[in-house]
């Protein structure tokens, strides 16, 4: 645990941001894509697709410039092997320019070699119990008073799950460590996590003694448009699977406190495609 926090102090990342009215932070963020590519093909509207996707992220970068885009990880597929669909997936993603990923059990899939390759090398990847030199601990976003911290969970649900899991280590007593180092470094601490919508009921009392403000993401469940607390005030957002929502968060500083809205914005077939991703698509579609 040393050793990981002796690169967290060497690693830490803090950026300041301007533009914002009223010590306000903008997070977009996507969750569990689960290696879709395409729109989903599920009645009129067909919901999804990276081509929307990056219109509509490109869209809110307009209206908010130094917004904070996120991923908790789940986004390449399922099964081992698929090395076209994750290609892809993985271009796509560099496309969409992300701040901070926080890779999830489907990254470790094809294999730690694979990860290091073509994962922890090309995206700035935050976790609190992944242990790769390449993965930060943490990193700290800034606006004015509001210094927010932002850091990552890895979990292996069951024993299955192990055969492909990246090396980790406990994550509750991954967080509590690094809990006893972090107080004066943040006054908001946002946690990314792919099983986000379980933790409560999984880990209990560990889990809620750490006081996380807010948790992004949700393992397979429908997307929630609102904002739902947990028995110790941290606030739980989720934007569905596959691709076909993605989430915002808007955080605003109140006194001592924070102010939050959640939306959804759906990836539908009004949002017009990206050129430059649509090429991208049309590409994989031929070599398929």
């Amino acid at each position: 645990m040393n050793k990981i926090f002796l690169i967290f102090l060497i690693f830490i990342c803090v950026s300041f941001s301007q533009g914002f009215a009223n010590d306000t932070l903008v997070v977009v963020y996507t969750s569990n894509n689960l290696g879709s590519i395409l729109d989903c093909g599920c009645g009129n509207e067909n919901y999804g697709g990276f081509p929307r996707k990056k219109s509509a992220i490109d869209s809110l970068r307009k209206k908010f410039p130094n917004l904070i885009l996120v991923d908790t990880g789940n986004f390449l597929t399922s099964y081992s092997g698929n090395f076209l669909d994750n290609e892809y997936i993985l271009r796509a993603y560099k496309l969409l320019e992300y701040d901070f990923i926080s890779p999830a059990l489907f990254e470790g899939n094809n294999g730690e070699d694979y990860f290091v390759k073509r994962i922890s090398q090309e995206f700035n990847l935050v976790s609190a119990n992944l242990v790769h030199t390449s993965v930060k601990p943490i990193s700290i976003k800034m606006q004015k008073e509001i210094r927010a911290l932002f850091t990552g969970l890895y979990e292996v649900r069951s024993l299955d799950d192990s055969i492909f899991a990246l090396p980790h280590t406990q994550p509750m007593e991954s967080l509590k460590e690094m809990d006893k180092r972090i107080k004066n470094l943040a006054n908001l601490k946002i946690l990314l996590c792919a099983n986000g919508n379980e933790l409560e009921e999984k880990y209990g009392l560990e889990w809620l003694n750490l006081n996380f403000d807010l948790v992004i993401g949700g393992n397979f469940v429908k997307p929630k448009n609102g904002i739902l607390i947990g028995s110790n005030g941290t606030r739980y957002v989720e934007c569905g699977y596959n691709g076909e929502f993605i989430g915002k968060v808007t955080i605003i500083k109140s006194g001592r406190g924070y102010n939050y809205k959640h939306e959804l914005i759906k990836i539908d077939e009004k949002i017009p495609d990206d050129k430059m991703m649509l090429r991208l698509m049309r590409e994989y579609k031929r070599k398929r």
